[in-house]
């Protein structure tokens, strides 16, 4: 599973550099035209594992290396956790370039007066609001990825394409019924109080919850590639 892992990172290595650049000048954009560096710090931490993550499925497809890969002595099973290992270290790596840009951007900002932007984001509870806004986009791409690569590892990255939409409109709907069946029983204010009182708890129930859904992901993920006709 080691040499899986080590091949996804050198076969993005220059993939993940560029893309990693790129979301620190959207970052920065983000976080200047809407006043907000958290803005920045969610996209930063959520976009740069997001587009590794069909990149790195659409090598495989290219010029038959998934096909000679599984000629190495590496198992279907090992490929599929190497993939989800590989993911996650993305994904870690996302997280903090986005808190250092963040903060340093920040810092530049608070350094000039501001630069004419809003108070809003030289307040000291902008170093909070950036760790929480990683921490929920670090969270985020986790869900995502648990959603996303089960479908990746069964079908291939053309197929897959085609069923992910309908698994995105299917959520949106379900989840938008569930709301509105529960709103008129929902009460904001006090839903707002407990989020503000219990950030810790949430985020590490957010946690857990996230880390169950990865590695259960990566079961299923293995049984279907091990299924799979390459």
């Amino acid at each position: 599973m080691k040499a899986m892992i080590f091949s996804d990172l050198i076969t993005s290595k220059n993939v993940a550099v560029q893309l990693l650049l790129v979301s620190v000048v959207i970052c920065g954009f983000l976080a200047w035209g809407t006043n907000e560096t958290i803005v920045g710090t969610a996209a930063m931490a959520t976009m740069t594992p997001m587009m590794y993550l069909f990149s790195i499925f659409a090598y495989d497809e290219m010029n038959g290396w998934e096909r000679f890969r599984l000629t190495l002595p590496i198992t279907k099973r090992q490929v599929a956790y190497g993939r989800y290992i590989s993911m996650l270290i993305i994904a870690v790596i996302s997280l903090l370039a986005a808190w250092i840009v963040s903060f340093v951007f920040l810092a530049i900002v608070q350094a000039c007066g501001g630069l004419g932007m809003s108070t809003e984001l030289v307040n000291p509870d902008a170093f909070i609001a950036i760790l929480d806004c990683g921490f929920a986009g670090f969270i985020f791409i986790i869900v995502l990825a648990s959603l996303t690569l089960p479908l990746l590892m069964r079908f291939g990255m053309n197929k897959a394409t085609r069923l992910l939409p309908l698994l995105v409109v299917v959520t949106v709907v379900l989840a938008s019924v569930a709301i509105g069946n529960m709103s008129g029983a929902i009460d904001l204010t006090a839903i707002r109080t407990f989020l503000n009182e219990n950030t810790g708890l949430i985020a590490a129930a957010a946690c857990i919850v996230a880390a169950i859904l990865y590695v259960a992901s990566a079961f299923i993920a293995a049984r279907l590639y091990q299924a799979r006709e390459v």
